[in-house]
């Protein structure tokens, strides 16, 4: 039952390490970009891009909550996207085993904040 259990959620990290992913080295310059420098432009985000960041951040924190695996932060600083039609999220930050609730809640509510800051981003003048 255990390795059931652990197979398909294996499976699970395999699926959406294709669209968010840990910063393993140096992110190339070019082909990704900080949420920080795209919350300073000027230019206003797509509903789409936020979207998409929103639901795969959201989805990979749901497994890692599973898990009992938390993040040390979520913030406009360590999370970036690649340019290009489909953004994949990488997130530049360490993860831990979760000491208890409070961890998970406290990625949950980082997760909330961020999400925050890139709607109001978000070009205002859709119909």
């Amino acid at each position: 039952m255990v390795q059931k259990e652990n197979g398909s959620v294996i499976l699970k990290y395999q699926k959406f390490n294709r669209s968010v992913r840990m910063k393993q080295e140096v992110v190339p310059i070019g082909t990704m970009r900080c949420i920080q420098e795209i919350l300073n432009d000027d230019r206003c985000l797509s509903v789409s891009i936020v979207a998409a960041v929103s639901k795969q951040l959201a989805e990979y924190l749901c497994l890692l909550d599973e898990c009992f695996i938390v993040i040390d932060e979520i913030c406009e600083t360590n999370v970036y996207i690649t340019k290009g039609k489909y953004p994949i999220v990488v997130i530049d930050a360490k993860s831990s085993i979760a000491a208890d609730e409070r961890a998970l809640q406290r990625n949950i509510c980082q997760y909330g904040n961020f999400l925050r800051k890139l709607v109001t981003k978000c070009d205002k003048n859709l119909k």
